[in-house]
Parts: structure tokens; C-alpha cells; sequence
């Protein structure tokens, strides 16, 4: 069987891409626009399995055609995806065995509309674009997607998919339990020694990206930690908060930061590729996760559990209990104040923190990662074939629509010349 993987976004692909391999499965991965650091390499030193780039996203959809689609990946038997994959194959007419949402692919995306009744031209392929990631998402006969929060849960509703749900995909690749180490460069190592300057090191390498209202899901809520951390050092000497470079509010961050004027107790780390960003979280006394809206499963938690590091987060469990037997062990938060207490208690009570990151670590092979693999190798061994994507009639009858938006803009165009 030879097994297609489409997309690599917060690198959430390629480990599912490595186990295959290590199972002897023919698998390809197709990139599209990535980011340098979601690249393969970014995760491992050694790339083994077959890299193909496409270099797709939204722009060059109207330039790719159904029949360059499919000629791409004819001989193909079984596709799992994310991104703008679900568009792409959706085109094609190829429907999705596995498809595994990242964020935007899924809450934004699929909704983007005509600015007006009467649009431009070159709307009709954005439109044309998002209709057929509404489509491929919809028709997936798998959506690899833990259970969410009701932002999310509310935008599954809205696609409405036939597909079955099932957990997430493993978002790491873990060798005998551990993450494959890789070495460090130059210039990173200088930050190691911040590091060992440390008496308790609390780190959040997710986004900064707090900027936003509490119904929008990028938001993280780092401010929170932020404050929380600026409560809890007030009197104590060697204590360091350790952010990461990323994100669009870094700014917002750091001037946050000087106000509260806790300058000398953050380091910020650049950004980086996952395999050199393991190394600092597994020198941290406690990782951090998003603070905003409640998640079970995303990159930084299954970073921090792979590590050993304690995890704090917030989380509603009652919104999981029915998907796991039993949920990670977590230091669960939703203010300021609740941060500042929680660190305080651990940071004298270290050995409750040794306990919770075996704990978590467990958690991750037995519940996430082995049964996650499993699943995926099920649904391959009961995959009947290919089968084609069912019509999109929708699209389908909004053609003379289009054909209209066309003339009308040559129209208005030659009109408003003169």
C-alpha cells in the first residue's frame, strides 16, 4: 500500500509519516507552503522517508489543476492530511482517509465567503478555494481531533462531518519512549548557561498571542503567566521565566514585561526548530501551556509530557472525561492569581513535580502516542480502496454564478476606463 501524507503545519505530520516507515509502509510526505521551521529536518537530523514540495497554499490554487492533482497522486491508496490538503485533494475529487486539523485549516479556512454580492474576479478561487476545504474536511472518512473546547466543537458542528472522530494523531515521534535527541548549535548554546544560572526555570514556548478577545482561538492568554510569574518572584532570587520568540504579540510581551519590570528574570529564547527547542524544556522545572481557552491536546503539552516536565495549563475536564479513561496529571489555571499560587507551592514542593512528570510521561505512551498508532494502522489494514469524492452540488450550481461575476466585472471594468 503506498500512503500519501499531505501537509506538515505545526509538525503534526511527520511523525505519523516516521512510524509508518519504521512499519515498513511505502509512505511519501507532500509538503506544501511551509514553514522553515515545520519542515522535516526541523524534527529529526536524519530524514529517511520520500519528501515531495508542492509549495500549495491559497494563493496557487487556481493554478493547480484537477488534472495535475490527480496525476501527482495516482498509485496512491490511502491519504492523511491537514492544511490546505482537504482543498487540494478535495479538487482533485480524492477523498481523505485521515484528515488531521491544525487550527485555522479548520475554524477559518472553510468560511471565507465574497466580500459582496458582487465580488471580483479573482474572489471566485479564494471562494472556490474554501468551499472545497469545507468539502474535504466534510467528506474525510477520519477526522484525527480530540476532544476541544465549544469554540471548536461548535465550528464541527457548522462543517457538519460524515466522517468518524477519532483521537488525535501522535503529534510526536517517540523512540522507545523518547524523543530522538539532536545536536544543539553554536549559537543556541549560550542559552544552556541561563539555564544552569537558574534555581527554578518556568518555561511557555508556545505563540505569544494574547491580544485577541476570549472567543477567538488564537488566544493563549500568555499575560496571564506573565502576571502570575511577576506575583510569585517578588522575593526570591534564581527564578526565571523562559518565553520563546515566537508569535505575534511578542512586543505586546515584552512590554508587558518591562511595566511589571521583571526584565532581569525572563529569558527569551529565539525561535527555533523543534529538535533543538526539546533540549531547553528538558532542562525546565515546569512547562506551560495555553492559559486562554481549554484544551486537552495540542504540540506543547505532548512536548512537555515527552520531556518529563510537569505541565501547567487550563483545562475543563469535564469537557474529557468521556474520550479518556483518565487525564494527564496537569497544574490546571485560569487566572493571574491561580498562577502565582500554584508556583509558589511547587516551587517548594519539588519532588510533587518529579511525580507529576512521570506521571504525565506514562500518560503520553499509554493513552496518546501507542493507541494513536494503533488506530491509524486499523484503519489502514480495514482500508477498502479508493473511493471518489462525492459531487460538491453546491459548487456545482453556483457555476453560472460565477460565469456572471466574470462578465459583470469585464463590464465594469471597460465602464469605469472611460
Amino acid at each position: 500500500m503506498k500512503i500519501a501524507c499531505i501537509g506538515n503545519m505545526n509538525n503534526m505530520v511527520f511523525p505519523i509519516c516516521r512510524y509508518l516507515y519504521d512499519l515498513d509502509y511505502e509512505v511519501t510526505l507532500f509538503l506544501l507552503d511551509e514553514y522553515e521551521h515545520f519542515l522535516p529536518n526541523a524534527d529529526a537530523d536524519n530524514v529517511n522517508i520520500n519528501i515531495v514540495d508542492l509549495g500549495w497554499n491559497e494563493e496557487t490554487f487556481s493554478n493547480v489543476s484537477k488534472e495535475k492533482i490527480i496525476s501527482i497522486f495516482n498509485g496512491y491508496d490511502f491519504f492523511i492530511g491537514t492544511d490546505y490538503s482537504a482543498a487540494y485533494l478535495s479538487k482533485g475529487g480524492i477523498r481523505m482517509d485521515i484528515y488531521m486539523p491544525v487550527g485555522s485549516d479548520l475554524f477559518l479556512y472553510p468560511f471565507k465567503t465574497f466580500n459582496s454580492w458582487l465580488p471580483k474576479t479573482w474572489e471566485i478561487e479564494k471562494y472556490k478555494c474554501a468551499r472545497n476545504q469545507l468539502w474535504g474536511i466534510r467528506q474525510a472518512k477520519n477526522l484525527s481531533c480530540d476532544i476541544t473546547n465549544e469554540l471548536i466543537e461548535d465550528i464541527f458542528i457548522k462543517i457538519k462531518p460524515v466522517g468518524k472522530r477519532i483521537a488525535v494523531l501522535p503529534l510526536l515521534y517517540l523512540k522507545n519512549g523518547t524523543y530522538p535527541s539532536a545536536e544543539l548549535p553554536n549559537n543556541l548554546v549560550p542559552f544552556l548557561k541561563h539555564f544552569e544560572a537558574s534555581k527554578f526555570a518556568v518555561m511557555q514556548h508556545c505563540r505569544q498571542s494574547w491580544e485577541y478577545a476570549k472567543q477567538n482561538p488564537h488566544y493563549k492568554a500568555n499575560d496571564k503567566l506573565i502576571k502570575g510569574f511577576e506575583e510569585f518572584s517578588k522575593d526570591k532570587n534564581g527564578v526565571m521565566l523562559v518565553l520563546l520568540e515566537y508569535g505575534e504579540h511578542v512586543e505586546n510581551s515584552k512590554t508587558l514585561i518591562a511595566e511589571l519590570g521583571i526584565d532581569n528574570r525572563v529569558i527569551w529564547l529565539p525561535k527555533m526548530l523543534r529538535k533543538h527547542l526539546m533540549h531547553f524544556i528538558n532542562l525546565a522545572d515546569m512547562s506551560v501551556g495555553e492559559l486562554g481557552n481549554s484544551w486537552l491536546s495540542y504540540g506543547a503539552v505532548h512536548e512537555a509530557l515527552a520531556c518529563k516536565v510537569p505541565f501547567m495549563g487550563y483545562r475543563k475536564d469535564e469537557l474529557y472525561n468521556t474520550q479518556y479513561k483518565e487525564l494527564y496529571s496537569m497544574i490546571n489555571v485560569a487566572t493571574p492569581e491561580e498562577v502565582a499560587d500554584r508556583l509558589e507551592y511547587y516551587y517548594h514542593n519539588r519532588e510533587e513535580l518529579a511525580t507529576m512528570g512521570e506521571q504525565g510521561h506514562d500518560w503520553l505512551l499509554n493513552y496518546a502516542i501507542n493507541p494513536s498508532v494503533q488506530k491509524v494502522l486499523e484503519i489502514i489494514k480495514n482500508h477498502k480502496g479508493r473511493k471518489k469524492l462525492p459531487i460538491d452540488w453546491k459548487l456545482v450550481f453556483m457555476q453560472p454564478y460565477f460565469i456572471f461575476i466574470r462578465i459583470y466585472n469585464v463590464f465594469a471594468i471597460k465602464f469605469t476606463s472611460k
